[in-house]
């Protein structure tokens, strides 16, 4: 594979529109050059869209919800904390005799969940391609999910949620059926982690691979310095110091509260809050490592703990076929901490980097309704991945 393909022209509106570069030299990269056909087109950015804060904003406020129907189950982890799994419903009527499509397990960011638009669209473009077991995996409190224990997540090496979720589905259809993982922004940081093999529970037979977007390479610095703090990363460092505060409330949230339950009182004293000054985000970090960071992932202090859980760590220890998606233009990927060269020495990554997409966006129209494109790049490496070409 040569360091770079694109499979698109040159044009001299370019940089306005969303063309992928292809990087990668493992079987996963040639399977995407022999067989993608959205890796061969430009998708054009609505002008409105060039933007990817406003990006950002239209697809979460205007993008509309398909209503989907859910099943939930709750799944108690190895510690007695629960995580919520939803099973996407599919008519009787509309199901295969026989499924030769994996089953998808689907991470959110740590702003979604089942009830956002942004995974109902990804589950309606996988039920379009044909999958008819889809799942949405939320997070410990997160999605009327109950905390109950002490830990707000637990994302990183051994104790990575990741493998709760997977062992119940494995165990549900008896180890018969393939697993494919998709996750964006926080979803993909889980992802990699899991894949990365850093735990203790190894990754089994039946997963695939996984399909990520929206990475964010470099978590110390996602919190601190990108320009997207303010609609970002500062609302979701607040949901951590909320779920601090809700810690401190004792045996109301050990009952079953969860993080969109505090009251009145506890969100105005979180809005006096601020995380902009680098050494009350390390105050912050080391608050939660007394928590919720286990005795086999020993972390130094907040900047140890930054470097162990970026993405960009996990590249060179992938143990099945992934394929990475950013744009140039993400302001929470920090393109710039991406080792192109360490990429293509892992040959079970594929990166694509689209010229235009923000973050979570990657907006192909805005009328007469907000589509993303991404679903539709999604779905297709997901294929890919799932058919032998791709070195599975």
């Amino acid at each position: 594979m040569p360091e770079a393909v694109s499979f698109v022209e040159e044009h001299p509106l370019i940089k306005k529109w969303a063309v992928p570069r292809i990087f990668g030299k493992g079987p996963i990269a040639g399977a995407v050059q022999s067989n993608s056909e959205l890796a061969k087109q430009m998708f054009k950015t609505p002008v409105l869209c060039t933007n990817p804060v406003f990006a950002f904003c239209y697809r979460t406020v205007l993008e509309k919800l398909p209503g989907l129907e859910f099943e939930r189950t709750f799944l108690e982890c190895d510690d007695g904390g629960t995580v919520g799994m939803d099973k996407v419903q599919v008519d009787k009527a509309q199901r295969k005799p026989t499924d030769d499509k994996p089953i998808v397990l689907i991470f959110p960011s740590m702003r979604s969940n089942t009830y956002t638009a942004k995974i109902q669209t990804q589950c309606t473009a996988y039920l379009g391609a044909g999958y008819q077991d889809i799942f949405v995996c939320n997070y410990r409190g997160k999605c009327n999910t109950p905390l109950k224990t002490l830990k707000f997540s637990a994302p990183y090496g051994a104790d990575n949620d990741v493998h709760t979720f997977v062992d119940y589905v494995v165990q549900c259809y008896g180890g018969e059926r393939k697993i494919l993982l998709n996750g964006s922004s926080m979803g993909a940081l889980f992802i990699m982690d899991y894949l990365s093999g850093s735990g203790r529970f190894p990754v089994p037979e039946q997963v695939l691979g996984g399909v990520v977007h929206s990475v964010v390479w470099n978590v110390g610095v996602f919190y601190t310095d990108h320009i997207l703090y303010t609609t970002i990363a500062k609302p979701q460092a607040l949901s951590q110091k909320k779920y601090l505060l809700g810690r401190k409330k004792g045996a109301e949230y050990v009952g079953g509260m969860t993080l969109e339950k505090l009251g009145r009182n506890e969100m105005e004293e979180l809005s006096a809050l601020s995380l902009e000054d680098s050494q009350e985000f390390q105050v912050f970090i080391e608050t939660l490592l007394r928590h919720d960071i286990h005795d086999g992932f020993k972390v130094k202090d907040a900047v140890d703990y930054a470097h162990k859980t970026s993405p960009s760590q996990k590249v060179g220890a992938i143990k099945r076929p992934l394929i990475i998606i950013n744009a140039d233009d993400d302001p929470s990927a920090l393109i710039s901490e991406i080792d192109i060269k360490k990429i293509e020495s892992d040959l079970n990554i594929c990166l694509w980097l689209f010229k235009t997409g923000g973050h979570l966006g990657y907006i192909k129209q805005m009328f007469p309704r907000v589509e993303s494109f991404i679903n539709e790049v999604v779905t297709e490496c997901s294929d890919i991945i799932s058919s032998s070409e791709a070195g599975v």
